[in-house]
């Protein structure tokens, strides 16, 4: 199945059961707060319904836009994970990318090997380990059959280096986990990845792509394909909960 969307009050719980994947989970707001009474009703609602799910609350929104929210959360137990840099891109700022000895491929559903290869590559770039389970390929075979996912994979020079996913949302599109093995560092592996992500959103139509950027580094590199600053993203994260999915 796709993300499940649940509506609490002024919030709105987005949660992918395909994947634990922090970036892929998460509450937003959609309307003005409540009474703090209200509010912290609201909260206990958002974290049994994250927890159900093995999942920890957390929560998205852009600065300036939700006052009294960040007080809220913090009086509620979470934290400030990060600010990061919200950005955008449209058809007429694209400026595709394609980097020496870069290649990069769409992941069917139908090719068991490329979706294992993709997570071994995803974990590896952000630092983490660790096999594919059945049960993880099924959901990411099953993400990519349905439009929910694309996933791309990149090589540099014949071997294996990089991956990225959209996640579209009719006419955008969100840009997110694009990483780049340590050894393909700094070749442009990002870049072009980027660029065939975004590239493949606006030949289907889409006519916006939006990403968060943690680094001035990876900031500098989604300018150079038409991205630019629309704002700063707040991240906030309960932490230390015990779970029960």
């Amino acid at each position: 199945m796709g993300r499940t969307v649940t509506q609490v009050g002024p919030f709105r719980a987005c949660i992918d059961p395909s994947t634990d994947l922090i970036f892929l989970n998460y509450a937003v707001p959609v309307w003005a707060l409540g009474t703090p009474e209200e509010t912290r009703e609201q909260l206990e609602r958002l974290r049994e319904i994250f927890h159900q799910s093995g999942r920890r609350l957390r929560f998205e929104f852009v600065d300036g836009i939700w006052p009294g929210l960040p007080e809220a959360l913090e009086q509620f137990g979470l934290e400030l994970q990060f600010r990061v840099a919200l950005m955008a891109c449209t058809p007429d700022t694209f400026r595709p990318a394609h980097a020496p000895g870069v290649d990069v491929k769409p992941v069917s559903a139908g090719d068991t090997e490329a979706q294992r290869l993709f997570h071994i590559i995803q974990r590896q770039a952000f630092d983490a380990a660790g096999e594919a389970s059945p049960e993880e390929l099924a959901q990411i075979r099953h993400q990519i059959r349905h439009g929910f996912w694309r996933c791309f994979i990149a090589s540099l020079d014949g071997l294996p280096a990089g991956v990225g996913t959209l996640v579209p949302f009719e006419m955008a599109a969100e840009l997110a986990g694009v990483g780049t093995l340590p050894d393909a560092r700094r070749r442009g592996v990002a870049a072009t990845l980027s660029s065939s992500l975004v590239a493949s959103h606006f030949e289907g139509g889409g006519g916006l792509v939006w990403l968060t950027a943690l680094t001035e580094a990876a900031r500098a590199a989604y300018r150079t394909i038409g991205f630019a600053d629309v704002g700063v993203q707040w991240n906030y994260m309960e932490t230390d909960a015990p779970l029960h999915p």
